[in-house]
């Protein structure tokens, strides 16, 4: 018996490849996971004075920008009150012209009365004019010196009262402003809170609250 030699085998299959020069790329890397799209910026629009709500400027989740008209509250009060404070502007001012017209002449008034009262000093003194008459005319400029300053008194007093009425003039103009609520940012509007007809108060509930969603927030864990 001997051991029969071993025949050689074929190889294996050849297998067909692609071959490709090597580069260097950036590949995208996916995460699916739960999150929440947020507001950017969320705001209550709120009144800044009472009245009676008159118009809506939008609808319901429409798209506002940043100072469109939002509502608009009845101006007529305030436009009266804002009349009033320009009247009492004028009446100060007419009052001011009137003090200082009567300023002008209490201080020619004064000059003059000083003028007398050094003569009768002199007369008096020289024998040509009585005591009486000196102390009289020295009384008189006394009181006309008197007046001038009450009525440089008058003229500051209505120059307050000016500025008072100027900054009531202003606080009108700045209420009256209020009657229009535009909105403060740009954003969605969400429900319709008070409707046109209802009276609104100051700083009370919301009108409406804005979503700003330009850019928007995603939380995720």
């Amino acid at each position: 018996c001997r051991r029969e030699q071993a025949r050689p085998m074929g190889g294996p299959p050849v297998v067909p490849v692609s071959v490709v020069k090597a580069t260097e790329e950036s590949v995208p890397t996916e995460l699916r996971v739960v999150g929440t799209v947020e507001a950017s910026a969320i705001v209550q629009v709120k009144s800044q004075i009472a009245g009676e709500l008159v118009r809506t400027g939008f609808t319901e989740g429409q798209n506002v920008a940043k100072g469109d008209l939002l509502f608009a509250i009845d101006p007529r009060p305030y436009e009266e009150a804002l009349r009033q404070a320009q009247a009492n502007v004028e009446r100060d001012r007419a009052q001011i012209a009137q003090a200082e017209a009567a300023l002008a002449r209490d201080s020619a008034s004064a000059k003059y009365a000083d003028s007398d009262a050094a003569l009768q000093t002199e007369l008096q003194k020289g024998g040509l004019a009585s005591r009486s008459q000196a102390d009289q005319s020295r009384t008189n400029a006394d009181v006309s010196h008197a007046s001038a300053q009450a009525t440089q008194a008058g003229i500051e007093s209505a120059r307050a009262a000016l500025s008072s009425d100027l900054a009531a003039v202003d606080r009108a103009k700045l209420d009256l402003s209020y009657c229009e609520i535009r909105a403060p940012i740009s954003g969605r509007t969400g429900n319709l809170l008070v409707h046109a007809g209802n009276l609104v108060k100051v700083n009370d509930v919301p009108l409406v609250v804005i979503h700003q969603i330009a850019p928007v927030f995603v939380n995720f864990s």
